[in-house]
């Protein structure tokens, strides 16, 4: 293998090939995970971040404009990004890997990762997860398709993760802290 680090910025290379053959395979296989994980880590030298933005093509014209929503909202519990209006949210009595979640008919701010299969304890559905724009923490996932008649009504909504974000009424902070105590 070539000592050359033709993919990374030197101050920020990997110490091992084992570390920069996985951080490869990483990026070849799912970009969105890899562009998240490697900003974060690039946020020590701005240097390196320009150098990895143009590398991978991240760089883009014009700033980033977000959407604010008015009345009660939740937000990304690590950026505080706006991510969806309590008008939109259609139930609470959804759970994912790491407690309770929600179903809302649509969110803001995020971006939609690639499509897969998932099995969910409501049967097989496509799914995509969506991060948020801002931090790139996974907040959730997008029901793009349901095999099963009587969850057809999922396709089309999004699942933000109650652990992964904050806000929305006061009824509704009460209610989800009794949930997870329980």
């Amino acid at each position: 293998m070539s000592t050359k680090n033709e993919f990374f910025h030197p101050a920020l290379s990997p110490s091992t090939n084992g570390q920069q053959l996985f951080m490869r395979k990483v990026a070849k296989h799912n970009p969105q995970v890899f562009t998240c994980v490697f900003i974060r880590l690039c946020l020590k030298s701005l240097a390196a971040l320009w150098h990895i933005c143009k590398l991978f093509g991240l760089c883009k014209m014009g700033r980033l404009f977000l959407t604010k929503l008015d009345g009660a909202f939740y937000t990304c519990k690590l950026c505080h990004t706006h991510l969806a209006n309590i008008e939109e949210l259609m139930s609470k009595t959804f759970h994912c890997r790491h407690g309770a979640a929600y179903l809302f008919n649509s969110v803001v701010n995020v971006t939609v990762g690639e499509t897969e299969e998932r099995m969910m304890t409501t049967g097989m559905h496509v799914v995509a997860d969506i991060f948020c724009v801002c931090c790139c923490q996974n907040v959730g996932w997008k029901y793009e398709a349901a095999y099963e008649e009587a969850q057809k009504y999922k396709e089309g909504k999004f699942i933000l993760e109650r652990g992964r974000i904050v806000g929305g009424p006061k009824e509704a902070n009460l209610i989800s802290s009794d949930a997870d105590e329980a």
